[in-house]
């Protein structure tokens, strides 16, 4: 809780972790030990502001998650209310389908990539607190690289100015009537977002972007488990 106001956390975790190649879904994958969706939530269950967390995942993952869940949560001191829901067949309806479970007396709603486990938790509660101006906020981190525009056939015809560009990243936060009210809206439009930021946007709203640190790192292929494992054996079990 933050200023009176109840937060909850949605955690989309139905990858299905086709680039890793080895058959075994990203979120399940071990890293120092333990799964990442673990790790995820760990990070998830030290935050003094949230309440509440919903972990959404497809059908064949519900029992097992729901298994694993209490045992994890056993072996720590939170007592967050954690529970699992049935996703949809995308991201955005996953986190639909999340948002739907909520109860009404929350205001504000995180969502955070079950396969981001270096959760940044000690920047939420300054980007719940940007909720009294804005829509939303969002880590992202700057452009580095230069960006070139593309044809069809891949030839450069432009360069793109890198100064106000950003690569955005969760956790997201946004009030919870905002973020229902966009997803709403998109069904209706049938608009695919790759971000729930996007579907915000697209009724009008104002999302912060804050800097995310450079550890926040999404684990989707082989290499990105590598430089996972690396960034644990400096940071040690803290994350």
């Amino acid at each position: 809780m933050i200023n009176e106001k109840k937060v909850v956390a949605l955690v989309p975790a139905a990858g299905m972790g086709v680039r890793m190649g080895n058959g075994t879904k990203k979120q399940f994958l071990k890293l120092g030990g333990l799964e990442i969706l673990n790790w995820t939530l760990l990070k998830l269950w030290e935050s003094e502001i949230i309440d509440e967390i919903i972990v959404i995942v497809p059908a064949s993952d519900i029992n097992e998650v729901v298994i694993k869940i209490a045992k994890w949560q056993e072996n720590t001191l939170s007592s967050t209310f954690t529970k699992v829901v049935l996703g949809g067949d995308t991201r955005q309806a996953s986190v639909y389908e999340g948002l739907k479970s909520v109860s009404k007396d929350f205001e504000i709603v995180v969502v955070h990539d079950g396969v981001r486990p270096f959760v940044p938790i000690n920047q939420l509660e300054e980007m719940c607190l940007q909720l009294a101006n804005y829509d939303g906020a969002v880590v992202a981190v700057r452009a580095t690289d230069t960006l070139k525009h593309v044809n069809e056939t891949g030839v450069i015809i432009g360069t793109i100015n890198r100064e106000f560009i950003w690569a955005v990243q969760t956790p997201q936060v946004f009030k919870l009537d905002t973020l229902l009210k966009a997803h709403a809206i998109g069904r209706e439009q049938a608009i695919l977002a790759t971000d729930d930021a996007n579907l915000v946007e697209n009724i009008g709203g104002k999302v912060l972007v804050v800097e995310s640190q450079k550890n926040n790192l999404k684990i989707t292929t082989p290499f990105d488990l590598y430089v996972a494992q690396a960034i644990l054996d400096v940071q040690g079990d803290g994350l």
